[in-house]
Parts: structure tokens; sequence; C-alpha cells
């Protein structure tokens, strides 16, 4: 676990390292939460879904996957788009969808990182696993 941590941390940190000396545009995360949106989730859950790893594992995997898009940057384009998806109870997720936009360019970047996006940990109530959505915004920003 040690060395797992380390790697991450390793791999994190060169990403940094590399986006800072390219100047490239910022795209930065917050965490998930479960939808507020009444008509989605019933019921509370005894424990939330969450990406294998957790927070920092999820934020470590939106870093290099989401790509600002070039013709994004050149016309200026920043702002947040939130992501929506229905995690299953064998973990992987459907209905995928923009709820709040950033233009098309943003929310296609946001959709093609959650579409290689790997199984999430169910939501679980009283121990056992239950559908749940889950919503989180990615900020676009231009240095």
């Amino acid at each position: 676990m040690k060395l797992f941590n380390f790697l991450l941390i390793a791999a994190f940190s060169t990403l940094v390292t590399f986006a800072s000396a390219q100047n490239l545009a910022q795209v930065s995360f917050e965490k998930p939460v479960s939808s507020t949106d009444e008509t989605k989730n019933s019921t509370a859950v005894t424990v939330a879904p969450s990406f294998p790893g957790g927070h920092n594992a999820l934020y470590a995997f939106l870093a290099v996957t989401v790509d600002y898009p070039e013709a994004a940057r050149s016309l200026g384009l920043e702002g947040t788009v939130r992501v929506q998806f229905r995690v299953k109870p064998d973990g992987t997720f459907e209905k995928v969808r923009i709820i709040q936009s950033a233009g098309k360019l943003l929310d296609k970047a946001v959709l093609d990182a959650v579409a290689k996006m790997p199984r999430w940990m169910p939501a679980q109530l009283q121990g056992a696993p239950v559908t749940h959505w889950i919503d989180f915004p990615v900020t676009f920003k231009l240095d």
C-alpha cells in the first residue's frame, strides 16, 4: 500500500511538473457528491459510491485523462462542467450526462474522460450494494 501511495504521488508530481513546464491551462476537480436532484436518489445510503482508491485516485485519474481541448483554449473558453451518472450495484455506471455545461468542447472532454473510468465501488445500503447517482464538477481555467 505504501508503494502504491508513493507511486501515485510520484506520478501526480510528475504530471504537475510537466504541466507547469508546458504552461498548460488548469483543470481542477472537486469531491464527488451524491446527487441532490430529488428525482435521482430516493434513499440515503450507508456508504456512498467511490472511485477505486478514493478521491485522490479520482483526481489523479482525471488529471491525466481530462484534456483541455486546444480549440477551447484558442477560443478562450473556460468554465465548470458538472457531470452526473448512476453507479450500479456492480460498479459500472450508466446514464452519464452533463447537468451544467461549459460549452460543447469542454463538455465532450469531460464525457470522454468519464467513458474511460474503471468501475466504481458501489453505494451500500445496510451492507448491500445499491444503485446511486453521483455528480462532480470539473473546472477549466486558462492561465
